[in-house]
């Protein structure tokens, strides 16, 4: 916000309060609804074929996986980490609600979210900076699978986001999901470098079946249309 309003004064405020709705007012309900629900299966989907992938890999003693998809509980945890995910609430207006329709306008979206991606894993650097504790050469891995990571993930949103008109909303529900509070993708019990360097290659596996899917299926543009700029 104190970038918008900076860059572009009332009118760069306003228009990151206009963003902040489930879908660009005057698109057809029946459309977005179903965008939405698209959107909500394909995270769960790829959080559900990490587990599954972990589950393969990792020993008992290393992975659990037990969340009760149809529990009371896990349904209204699910709700509470798509929307009130405190990562997602406070920086998706940034990315998605600023940064986006700002790369869109000036690259195609495929560049648009390459860029985004590269920023975003940037971002999260100096959070990840314990990796080193495994070794520069063990970190520098993880840090290439961790870029790869944002990248497509942000490629997979940037469909979404602009299937909706670019509204914030639906890219908080995705951080959300992505970030997987409840454990779709199950619980990793050990901190060993092996271990932490295959659960993120198994997150990155289903993402790039995703990624690669909608760029072949839209021809790099994900979804973006005049309105959606």
């Amino acid at each position: 916000m104190v970038v918008a309003k900076i860059a572009y004064g009332q009118k760069g405020l306003a228009d990151l309060k206009n963003r902040f709705r489930f879908w660009r007012k005057g698109m057809k309900w029946q459309h977005t609804i179903s965008v939405w629900g698209t959107c909500l299966f394909t995270f769960s989907t790829m959080n559900l074929a990490t587990g599954a992938l972990n589950s393969i890999v990792f020993a008992s003693s290393d992975f659990t996986w037990n969340a009760n998809l149809f529990s009371t509980n896990f349904l209204i945890g699910f709700l509470i980490a798509t929307f009130l995910d405190a990562g997602a609430v406070f920086e998706e207006n940034g990315w998605r609600g600023f940064a986006l329709p700002l790369l869109q306008s000036r690259f195609n979206p495929l560049k648009a979210s390459i860029v985004l991606g590269l920023m975003w894993f940037g971002w999260h650097i100096p959070v990840k900076f314990d990796i080193f504790f495994y070794g520069f050469g063990n970190a520098l891995k993880l840090f290439f699978i961790l870029m790869i990571k944002f990248v497509l993930l942000s490629i997979i949103m940037t469909f979404f986001f602009n299937q909706v008109g670019g509204t914030t909303i639906i890219a908080i529900a995705m951080h959300g999901i992505s970030n997987d509070s409840v454990r779709l993708a199950g619980q990793i019990l050990s901190d060993s470098y092996t271990v932490y360097l295959l659960t993120e290659i198994n997150l990155v596996i289903p993402m790039l079946i995703v990624a690669t899917g909608l760029v072949l299926k839209t021809k790099g543009r994900l979804g973006l249309t005049v309105s959606s700029d």
